[in-house]
């Protein structure tokens, strides 16, 4: 009997699941209805598959979203930059005083070769390196470049994942230029003036020679008028005077600069306006004893300062050079007045963040190198007569320190990768133009004689391309180009200065 009942209830049971199994067969090749679409069984659970994957990929998502945004978090940022008083400061100050140690300067974060990128610019090779300043807002940062991957390193920081840039920038066409003596600031004037020869833009230009006044600070009478009383575009060389060069320049004019590593700045003044004659003796000589030669009386009316030279342009009184307290607050002023330093070591990276800043495009940055001195001219510095500079332009160390700090901040914010990309973009945009513009160079004396500089020598095809011409234009050739435009935009009844 049992035996009956067993086999009845397994009967039954292969009986149910033979109909269960029918019915999702059935329902399988019937289809599932979702609204008014029609969607067959298989496809149904083929999606409810592929939601539960994409599900556990947001997951992960939201997990790594979650990550960034605690790190990026302002209690985080504020961690990490933490000076030693524990106050924070989006952009680095420098120090209020450099310490020596037999006669060197550490200089942290710079390079002295646009080439290798990496160079310290500590004269004792790193062993000062762990010195820094009261009032320095954040650790010195180590940043390098490695030439052969062209990734700018800097240690895995966040900083380095991508910036997304937003298409909404407008371009801006109003910008000031003060240039500064042997710092590549022909390189970036010749940028300027392409920018605004193609626009038809303003320039303020002096009225005669290539100065702007100097050694007086820049007044508005130094000016060619300008046909609209105001002025798009300066870049020519002129004592800094914030006031003055305001009230001239368009509403909402960008002031920007250059710097370069001050030893080497100071090494082609010397060479190039053949100081070694005013001196009376060698780079070297003077180097180890500078205030044996130095005269202020000389100094205060001449065009460019023997003492820190960049302060100088910069419009720093030459009696103030010596104080460090006085070069202190200045460096803060140029800091408070300037929206971009540039550093010549670093163009190439100074150019994409003038780029940005300014919502240019690449063809507005290109360049080729103007008013470089011929190579047999430079002159390879010892270590002693390098420290000895560093020690004689002590306030310019410190405005390049400053500056060279808050350059490679900005790099950082910018997004390192981004920049090892835009630089190799800027890279490849040069050679194509070398390619189609340039045969070779040749060369060519200036200063009365006294200097030998390099000049391009155009193809005889690109005689008539006016961006070969104008990106390969002497600095005297542009601006004669340029007084002409703007001479014959005056009004006739418009003569003379203001």
């Amino acid at each position: 009997m049992k035996s009956i009942q067993t086999a009845f209830v397994c009967t039954l049971l292969i009986a149910i699941l033979f109909l269960f199994l029918s019915m999702m067969y059935l329902t399988l090749n019937k289809g599932i209805f979702s609204g008014d679409k029609r969607m067959s069984g298989r496809d149904a659970i083929h999606m409810l598959m592929h939601a539960s994957v994409l599900k556990n990929k947001i997951n992960k998502m939201e997990g790594v979203r979650s990550n960034l945004e605690l790190l990026l978090s302002p209690e985080v940022e504020q961690e990490r930059n933490l000076s030693n008083d524990g106050e924070t400061d989006k952009i680095p100050k420098t120090n209020t005083s450099t310490e020596k140690d037999n006669g060197n300067i550490s200089l942290p974060l710079t390079g002295i070769d646009n080439k290798s990128h990496g160079v310290n610019l500590n004269p004792d090779n790193g062993k000062n390196s762990a010195q820094t300043r009261k009032d320095n807002k954040s650790p010195p940062v180590n940043l390098s470049l490695d030439p052969s991957k062209n990734i700018i390193k800097d240690g895995g920081n966040l900083s380095s994942l991508p910036v997304k840039v937003e298409d909404t920038c407008k371009e801006k066409t109003n910008i000031l230029l003060l240039k500064t003596h042997k710092t590549g600031g022909s390189t970036l004037q010749n940028v300027l003036y392409r920018f605004g020869d193609v626009r038809d833009l303003t320039f303020a230009l002096p009225l005669t020679d290539v100065y702007m006044g100097s050694p007086v600070k820049f007044k508005p009478s130094f000016a060619i008028r300008s046909p609209t009383g105001q002025y798009n575009i300066l870049a020519n060389h002129a004592r800094f005077h914030k006031e003055n060069m305001r009230k001239i320049m368009a509403p909402g004019a960008k002031f920007i600069t250059i710097l370069r590593y001050p030893p080497k700045q100071f090494e082609s003044t010397y060479s190039y306006y053949k100081m070694e004659r005013r001196m009376k003796c060698s780079l070297e000589t003077f180097a180890a004893s500078p205030k044996s030669f130095y005269n202020y009386e000389k100094e205060r009316n001449s065009r460019h300062s023997s003492l820190n030279p960049m302060l100088y342009d910069l419009g720093l009184d030459i009696l103030a050079m010596n104080d460090p307290v006085k070069v202190q607050n200045w460096i803060h002023y140029i800091d408070d007045a300037f929206d971009l330093v540039l550093i010549a070591e670093y163009l190439k990276e100074s150019l994409i963040l003038l780029k940005e800043m300014m919502c240019w495009s690449f063809d507005d940055i290109i360049y080729f190198t103007s008013n470089a001195r011929s190579g047999m001219l430079i002159k390879q510095l010892s270590n002693a007569t390098t420290n000895n500079l560093l020690n004689w332009l002590d306030g310019d160390v410190r405005l390049y320190r400053h500056f060279n700090t808050t350059l490679w901040n900005k790099i950082r914010q910018y997004g390192v990768d981004r920049m090892a990309a835009d630089v190799a973009e800027l890279d490849r945009r040069n050679e194509k133009l070398s390619q189609r513009c340039v045969k070779g160079k040749t060369k060519v004396s200036e200063m009365g004689g006294n200097t030998i500089i390099e000049r391009y020598i155009l193809r005889p095809e690109a005689a008539r391309d006016i961006t070969c011409k104008r990106i390969t234009y002497s600095a005297y050739s542009y601006l004669t180009s340029l007084r002409h435009k703007m001479n014959m935009r005056r009004p006739k009844k418009i003569e003379g200065a203001n």
